[in-house]
């Protein structure tokens, strides 16, 4: 415990976490134990990379995090653990959302509305859910344009009813205007 405890001091700390994990499978029931597993989560939360990089270590401490609070849910450092397991979901939700985004980017438009929807399925809460919504309405315009006429219609009525879904949730939004044109522009077609 005193090796690790000097690795994490001189800032090592994928070597601290590691010998973090191994004292708490060594000693598990150790007095320090509890301390053990949430500092092997609190290397590795340190070691976790920005948003942009792969998540792994990231994902891994999470699961630490939730292991200790599930081991220790009456310790003084849940609180601490919940508070870190916060950045680190926002962490892989930006990751998550920037890349269902870089379909829309790359022109990529009927992946950009599957990656979107996904991201949404799985973070509904999430603070990205405008720029989400908004973008599956503007690939899903730029798709259904694109397309040869037997699937025109088809599309052009799925971006008509993700417009009534962001009219639904966002009524005051300041992409509305923008999306009111692109809405005009579906039934006009579909007019036709």
């Amino acid at each position: 415990m005193y090796y690790a405890k000097s690795l994490l001091g001189s800032k090592d700390y994928y070597s601290a976490g590691y010998q973090f994990e191994n004292f708490v499978r060594w000693f598990p029931y150790s007095k320090d134990a509890q301390e053990a597993l949430f500092q092997a989560a609190y290397c590795k939360y340190l070691e976790s990379p920005k948003h942009s990089l792969d998540q792994t270590l990231t994902k891994e401490s999470l699961k630490q995090f939730q292991s200790y609070i599930d081991k220790y849910p009456s310790s003084e450092r849940v609180l601490d653990a919940k508070k870190y397991m916060k950045v680190l979901r926002n962490k892989i939700i930006t990751k998550d959302y920037e890349t269902a985004y870089n379909y829309y980017k790359t022109g990529k438009y009927q992946s950009a509305q599957f990656a979107l929807k996904t991201f949404l399925n799985e973070y509904p809460e999430s603070e990205y859910r405008e720029q989400a919504l908004y973008y599956i309405i503007i690939a899903g315009y730029k798709f259904a344009e694109n397309s040869i006429s037997d699937k025109r219609k088809e599309r052009f009525e799925l971006v008509v009813n993700d417009y009534q879904k962001f009219l639904a949730f966002y009524p005051e939004s300041t992409k509305l205007d923008e999306l009111k044109k692109i809405n005009e522009l579906c039934i006009k077609e579909l007019n036709k």
